[in-house]
């Protein structure tokens, strides 16, 4: 469906500016609206602006029958996709914290929601989690560079490695 409208809209033409990004908007909202919405993932748009030649060209060579402008279209959703997939493996690796345990990612939230946070306070969260626990939580966190520990006493603060 999205293809099709694509299609006749482009071939229809019916404003002077603005009908590819109309055209474009209103492919992307018939996807959404028959289940696959998926645009914050998939870029249609970037794909049809590094395909320009071949876009215009399955737009003019197709009159009659449409097929070679909905295979490329289709062809389009289907790279973007490969590409969004790909992506996703780049994103968790540039978030490290996510590979972190549940507990530890926690208390790293904590330590970055409040900019400095004593032991005591991290304790008092996690009140049945044994001290040597938390001890051990907070030096994998300083080790793997995510926090850092003010002073070496009882009244030590921990902050995030980055503010």
């Amino acid at each position: 469906k999205s293809a099709y409208f694509h299609f006749v809209f482009e071939k229809i033409h019916p404003f002077l500016d603005g009908n590819g990004r109309v055209g474009r908007l209103v492919s992307a909202f018939i996807l959404k609206q028959t289940g696959y919405d998926f645009r914050s993932l998939v870029s249609l748009e970037e794909y049809l602006e590094n395909e320009r030649e071949r876009y215009y060209y399955f737009l003019n060579i197709s009159s009659q029958d449409i097929t070679p402008f909905v295979e490329f279209f289709v062809e389009g959703l289907l790279i973007q996709a490969e590409k969004a997939v790909g992506n996703l493996g780049k994103t968790e690796k540039e978030r490290p914290e996510d590979s972190l345990l549940p507990r530890r990612r926690e208390i790293l939230e904590i330590i970055r929601d409040q900019k400095m946070v004593s032991f005591d306070a991290i304790k008092r969260r996690f009140y049945k989690v044994p001290v040597s626990s938390i001890h051990y939580d907070l030096k994998q966190l300083i080790k793997h560079g995510f926090i850092k520990k003010l002073g070496i006493t009882r009244g030590s603060l921990y902050t995030p490695a980055t503010i």
